[in-house]
This record gives C-alpha cells, sequence and structure tokens, in this order.
C-alpha cells in the first residue's frame, strides 16, 4: 500500500512538473512577436558555377598570352647570345700584322661621331685623339655630326622622318638615331665619345655589318659598321617611327625608343626572320674583342653624360640586390656616399670620397661635406666602373678600405652598356 501511494506522488509530480513546463513555453511562444517569414536563397547551379569557372579561365589566359606576346622578343633575348655571329679572335689578324692589308675591304673608311657642338669635352678628348691617330686623313674621313649638322642633314636626306627627329624630348634620342641614319646612308663606322681605338679597326672593315655584345643580353649602339644602305639599318630607320612612345622614365623612353634596348630588338626581329645570312648578316664584336686585352679594337672611358635621377635609383637598386655581403651594412654605406656625390657635384667619384673623407668625424670634421672639387660638374650616374674603383676594387681608388674580391665581382654587373 505504501509503495502503491509513493508511486502515485511520484507520478504526479512528474505530471504537475511537465504541465507547468508546456504552460510556460505556450505563454513565451504566445508574448513574442511573430517573425516574418525568411526566405532562403537557392544555392547556385552547379552549371553556372561551372561556366564561371570557365569564363574567368579565358579570360586570365587570354590576358596572360597577350602579356607574354607582347613581351615575347624581350625574353628571347635571354637567349639569344649570338655565338653563331660572333667575329672570333681566330679570324682576325694581330695588331699591326700585314695579313690586314690582304683582307677585302667592304665598308667605307669613314669614322662618324656626334656631340652637341665642335667643342669635345676634355675628359672625352683622349678618347677621340686615339681614334684619330690610328685612321688618319687622308686615308679615313671623320665626320663629327653636331646637333645641327644633324638636324641638317635629316632634313636634307630624310624629310619623312624630320618631324620626329625634332619633337624627340631628349636630345639623346637625336643622338641616338642619326647614327642610323648616317650608318645607312654614308657607311662605314660609328664610335661614342667615351670609346677610345686600341688598334686599327681595318679587320671589322671586312664584314657588311657589325656591332657590339653587351652582357648579359642585347646588343649596343656604341660602337657600329656597315656598308650604305646595308639592310639591317634600312630596316632599323623604317621602325623609329613605330617605336617613338613615352614610357614615362626618361631612361626607359630613350632605351626602347632609339637606344642599345631598340636596337637588340631589331636585331632580334632580323635574326627570328631569317634575314641574317649572306650580305644581310650581322656579325658581332664580343667582349673580350671589343677592350680590356692588347688585341682589343676599343677602350672605354667613363660616359654616360645623359643619364638622369631615374637611371641613379635603377642602378643603384640593382647594385645593392646584387651584394654579397649583408645588404645593410653594404647599402648603407653606398647610399651615403652615393648622396656624397651627388651633393658634391664632383667630377669624379674619387673627389667626392675625399671631399668626404675631409668631413669626416674621423678627420676632424662635424658637417657634411660641402668642400669645393677641382672640376665641379652637374652630378651624373656613377658608374658600375666607377663605383668599383671608389671602393677599393682597382688600384687608382686608395682612399678606401679594400673590399673583399666577392664584393669587387659582385659589383660587375651590365645593363645595356
Amino acid at each position: 500500500m505504501g509503495r502503491e501511494i509513493g508511486r502515485n506522488n511520484n507520478l504526479v509530480t512528474s505530471t504537475t512538473y511537465h504541465s507547468t513546463a508546456a504552460c510556460s513555453i505556450a505563454a513565451t511562444t504566445a508574448l513574442r512577436p511573430p517573425h516574418p517569414p525568411t526566405t532562403q536563397p537557392f544555392p547556385p547551379r552547379p552549371d553556372n558555377m561551372r561556366r564561371g569557372v570557365v569564363i574567368f579561365s579565358l579570360c586570365a589566359t587570354a590576358i596572360i598570352l597577350f602579356l607574354v606576346n607582347s613581351v615575347w622578343t624581350l625574353l628571347t633575348l635571354l637567349v639569344e647570345d649570338g655565338h653563331e655571329d660572333a667575329i672570333s679572335k681566330a679570324e682576325l689578324p694581330a695588331p699591326g700584322k700585314p695579313q690586314i692589308d690582304s683582307r677585302p675591304q667592304l665598308i667605307p673608311k669613314i669614322l662618324h661621331q656626334t656631340y652637341i657642338n665642335a667643342s669635345i669635352p676634355e675628359v672625352w678628348q683622349g678618347a677621340q685623339q686615339s681614334c684619330l691617330d690610328l685612321h688618319p686623313a687622308p686615308d679615313w674621313e671623320y665626320k663629327l655630326w653636331t646637333d645641327e649638322a644633324s638636324m641638317q642633314f635629316i632634313k636634307d636626306e630624310y624629310e619623312w622622318f624630320y618631324e620626329t627627329f625634332k619633337n624627340y624630348p631628349y636630345p639623346i634620342q637625336r643622338a641616338d638615331a642619326i647614327r642610323y641614319f648616317v650608318l645607312n646612308h654614308f657607311g662605314g663606322v660609328y664610335i661614342d665619345l667615351d670609346d677610345g681605338c686600341n688598334r686599327e679597326l681595318e679587320p671589322l672593315l671586312s664584314y657588311p655589318a657589325w656591332v657590339r655584345k653587351t652582357m648579359p643580353t642585347g646588343i649596343s649602339n656604341d660602337a657600329m659598321g656597315a656598308v650604305p644602305h646595308h639592310p639591317f639599318f634600312m630596316s632599323v630607320i623604317e621602325k623609329l617611327r613605330d617605336y617613338d612612345r613615352n614610357w614615362i622614365l626618361p631612361y626607359i623612353t630613350v632605351m626602347g625608343s632609339t637606344g642599345p634596348l631598340f636596337l637588340s630588338v631589331m636585331w632580334r626581329h632580323w635574326v627570328s626572320s631569317g634575314n641574317n645570312i649572306d650580305d644581310g648578316r650581322i656579325r658581332i664584336v664580343f667582349p673580350e674583342e671589343y677592350n680590356g686585352h692588347s688585341w682589343s679594337f676599343f677602350t672605354h672611358h667613363l660616359g654616360n653624360s645623359w643619364h638622369a635621377a631615374d637611371v641613379q635609383l635603377i642602378f643603384w637598386v640593382s647594385m645593392i640586390t646584387s651584394m654579397p655581403e649583408p645588404r645593410a651594412h653594404v647599402s648603407f654605406t653606398n647610399m651615403s656616399f652615393f648622396l656624397r656625390w651627388l651633393a658634391t657635384g664632383c667630377s669624379s667619384p674619387s673627389s667626392a670620397l675625399s671631399s668626404a673623407a675631409q668631413s669626416s668625424p674621423s678627420a676632424g670634421g662635424h658637417t657634411a661635406a660641402t668642400s669645393s672639387c677641382p672640376n665641379p660638374r652637374p652630378p651624373t650616374f656613377l658608374t658600375g666602373k666607377a663605383l668599383r674603383s671608389a671602393h677599393g676594387c682597382h688600384s687608382g681608388a686608395a682612399q678606401v678600405p679594400k673590399k673583399s674580391t666577392s664584393w669587387c665581382q659582385g659589383m660587375k654587373f651590365s645593363f645595356f652598356f
């Protein structure tokens, strides 16, 4: 009896609890404001998703193909070394040997150079004179193309190009362009004023056309030779107007419109089109035959007078990113030196270093270098060779301690020069 009464009490308690809970839920539900019906978006259909992926992939592929096609020639320059057209040491007679006179000479004996006017700066007079001494008149003819003479020549002989030539925004573009026109018109050998002559150029007159190889890729326009109306240089002058574009930065604009990069692209097109055969073949002077050896044809002097601040920045970044030493120390050292050289306006890096040394704390100075230089000039880009010399990589720079061999080797970079 007692057990039955206990079970009944438990049943009543449980029923009461569940009833109370149900009432509470019902009341709460009754008091809560009604929710508006919500509509869930349908998930995207698989076929729509696939269509979107396909369209995106096609667009991305088209953009990539367009970009690759736009720079394809530049990419192929990285693998085109020109060795099959190299003028090798084996086929060149030694300097001063009688075999030079027995070779056929196709290119006329004319030396072309360009400058603003007839007053050549002292820094280049030695290089100019070395070429005149080795190639004297009347056997050789010398033509210096000043700005005035160049303008008149284009107006008289190539009137279709006169407006483009006159309207180039940078004078160096006219200096670049005129060399292609005079080689096409007269033939002969063009040499930059910062290139001197190390030996007679007669062996190079045996080829219908030749240019100089630059490392790591491409060719330069600082030393070239050709017969009159060589098909390659005819093609070059015809393409100049097509490449007359402004790429915002002066350096890239000049290089791509008239400079070595433009000529490299023309050369690559010429070779890939199958034109580099027979009389249309262009022979290549490689670095060892260019300068640095007793058998080399040229010597190189400080140049790059047209470089502006954008080149200085580009080359400084290139320099510090190629250094094998810890870059925090090296980049700071070179940036300090670079700014000092720009501030002093010295005629040489060593002069700037001397000026900086005089004003350094170790020399008793307390301010930035402001002393005057013997031959001040507007600051220009500090070339790789000059930087290596200034940092003790050559014997001529005793003002600074020697750098490690690896650092000096790391400084040996070239970019179409």
